[in-house]
């Protein structure tokens, strides 16, 4: 077998552990967005940190639609609050892009989008503490998507830093 095919079956078994890790990370269900009575203020960050949670759960399940809307609205929750500085902001901002980059790869078929993304999620993340995993989710990603993009020396680079 050559070092390249063994290279590529390595970087398909980091993206499939890459997505059951985003996978697992989803909790709860039930009707609607099933955030009523979790947060006590809607135009808060952990009100749309909690949406973030159902926007990966919506991604395993493959609700499209679901998706779509919750990311719009947290994009518009974060544009309107640009301006905010602290750390449950900038965490949901990181945890935003890293997901749109995912919709953009996987959902879209534009994985030169998604590494666009995914880089701005790490420029988010520095500084932040506790934000590791998401950190790694990241890379690994990052690397699986110049995998996609057939830059196998990119992607080998990505999952070995």
């Amino acid at each position: 077998m050559s070092i390249l095919r063994l290279v590529r079956r390595w970087l398909d078994m980091m993206a499939l552990v890459s997505v059951i890790m985003m996978a697992a990370s989803c909790t709860g269900s039930g009707q609607g967005n099933g955030l009523r009575g979790t947060v006590s203020e809607e135009d808060s960050d952990a009100y749309y940190m909690a949406l973030m949670q159902k926007h990966y759960q919506w991604y395993a399940e493959m609700n499209v639609d679901s998706m779509v809307v919750s990311s719009e609205r947290i994009k518009q929750y974060l544009t309107h609050h640009q301006k905010a500085e602290n750390a449950a902001h900038r965490r949901l901002k990181a945890e935003w892009l890293k997901a749109r980059g995912v919709f953009f790869t996987a959902i879209k078929g534009m994985p030169d989008s998604g590494v666009v993304y995914t880089e701005r999620a790490l420029q988010a993340m520095q500084g932040l503490e506790g934000v590791d995993e998401l950190r790694i989710i990241a890379m690994a990603n990052r690397a699986d998507f110049y995998r996609q993009m057939g830059q196998l020396d990119r992607s080998a680079d990505g999952y070995l830093s």
